[in-house]
């Protein structure tokens, strides 16, 4: 037991066990307990969707693909193939919302124009 040869290893184990029984426990217990880990959980992992912000692309696609449906809903937009090709999209998704039971929004206001030749 002399700290030269594994005195101080020894010693170190026994610190190390009874500190990382502790953490267990107190993982354990947060786990256990819904509240506490809700707090924890959006104190630290939630953004705000101040701090997020938008980028300027994804405002541009969201704007282009608005301007493309309401083209489409007025009838405007000739029926030329090339013309389509030139300025439609072959896929739209215009405004996805998908909400979970329970109104978990996992997606908000997802716009998203696939230009022909690019599926």
């Amino acid at each position: 037991m002399d700290d030269k040869i594994a005195g101080l290893d020894i010693k170190y184990m026994a610190v190390e066990a009874v500190g990382y029984l502790l953490l267990a426990i107190i993982m354990d217990y947060i786990l256990a307990t819904p509240a506490l880990y809700g707090w924890i959980f959006s104190y630290f992992y939630r953004l705000k969707a101040e701090e997020i912000g938008e980028d300027s692309d994804v405002r541009e696609e969201e704007l282009r693909v608005q301007a493309d449906v309401e083209k489409k809903l007025s009838g405007e937009g000739g029926g030329d193939v090339e013309n389509i090709a030139k300025t439609e999209d072959a896929v739209i998704v215009n405004r996805l919302t998908k909400v979970y039971p329970g109104g978990k929004a996992a997606v908000r206001g997802f716009s998203l124009g696939i230009p022909y030749g690019e599926w």
